[in-house]
């Protein structure tokens, strides 16, 4: 019985976290973007604009392969008063996510 109840414990941990850390799109308002000056990093603070949103104001840290063209769309974003939609590892318990994809809407 003890055993049972370890393995259902850790079966229900790892599905409330990988639940919580899913990579998922977001349509997003980036509230503020550019370089960080201790760590020379692109980052982008985005709010999550659904009815319950999953972060508000969250720092995320854009692709090191596309960090130019991702800075772009998050100032071009920012400066239209667009939203954007990312593919993003949002990172819910800590205080930095990861953007894989960025695109404005249209």
């Amino acid at each position: 019985m003890k055993r049972i109840t370890f393995i259902l414990g850790v079966l229900f941990c790892l599905a409330s976290f990988s639940i919580a850390h899913a990579q998922a799109w977001y349509t997003c308002n980036v509230i503020r973007a550019g370089i960080t000056s201790y760590s020379n990093t692109a980052v982008a603070y985005l709010t999550d604009t659904a009815s319950t949103p999953a972060f508000t104001n969250r720092p995320f840290t854009l692709s090191s392969t596309t960090t130019s063209q991702q800075l772009a769309t998050a100032l071009t974003a920012l400066s239209a008063g667009k939203t954007v939609y990312v593919y993003a590892y949002p990172n819910l318990t800590g205080n930095v996510g990861s953007i894989i994809n960025f695109y404005t809407n249209q």
